[in-house]
């Protein structure tokens, strides 16, 4: 009986922490990623903070109800990023090279207009995949 309640404990304790993020595929020029959703306050705020490093191919991509000009930070952040700014599906604005951070306060990173989506990516995508101003993205927006 013993044992059986340990399993089950131990079967709870493994389901709670499942990461329970949604992802999506996107495409962004000739790339394809798999890209962590942020969609609500919380997975905003946290965004990658705390994470170590971001696999080549992935990225969270950051999904606003409405047209904005959110500010980046780079809080708790251990590698680099690219910040892609995204209004509808086109490319508006692109921010490479977001160091870590090293100063107090921290740095802020806005896009140039109003968007409704963000996609962070491991700094050095951008360049590497020549993604510029005006590209389309595609992904499933349900």
């Amino acid at each position: 009986m013993k044992k059986i309640l340990l399993l089950i404990f131990s079967l709870m304790i493994i389901a709670g922490c499942q990461n329970n993020s949604e992802f999506r595929k996107i495409k962004i020029g000739n790339q394809d990623l798999r890209v962590q959703i942020a969609d609500e306050a919380l997975e905003m705020a946290k965004g990658l903070s705390g994470r170590k490093s971001l696999p080549a191919d992935e990225g969270m991509l950051f999904i606003y109800p409405d047209y904005r000009r959110p500010g980046f930070w780079m809080k708790e952040m251990q590698f680099p990023l690219d910040l892609i700014w995204i209004k509808n599906d086109k490319i508006v604005d692109i921010t490479t090279n977001v160091p870590v951070p090293t100063t107090t306060p921290l740095l802020h990173y806005w896009p140039k207009e109003p968007i409704n989506y963000v996609l962070e990516v491991n700094a050095g995508f951008v360049q590497t995949n020549k993604i510029k101003i005006g590209d389309q993205v595609d992904f499933d927006k349900n």
